[in-house]
């Protein structure tokens, strides 16, 4: 998964552009940076249960990946705007 790789690498590195609150369903918003952290947290528990021989859904798993490709574009495109990161 690029997309957690690259959105990883820019947590790490304090590199995160500063997009305010994001909609994560359900009527709840975080601020971006949680919302990058909460989805990579559910990858690390989903390939975790996995690994475990656990059963993840493949709905459960095409919705972390939407989420992650969502997040991952906001980053993008704040970069290529010049949003500060």
């Amino acid at each position: 998964m690029r997309a957690a790789a690259e959105l990883r690498a820019l947590l790490r590195a304090g590199a995160l552009p500063r997009l305010g609150l994001v909609d994560v369903g359900m009527g709840a918003r975080l601020s971006f940076e949680s919302a990058v952290r909460v989805t990579l947290a559910d990858l690390a528990r989903f390939t975790a249960r996995h690994d475990a021989g656990h059963d993840v859904s493949a709905a459960r798993w095409c919705q972390l990946d939407e989420d992650l490709e969502r997040l991952h574009r906001m980053t993008t495109a704040a970069h290529g705007t010049g949003v500060r990161a």
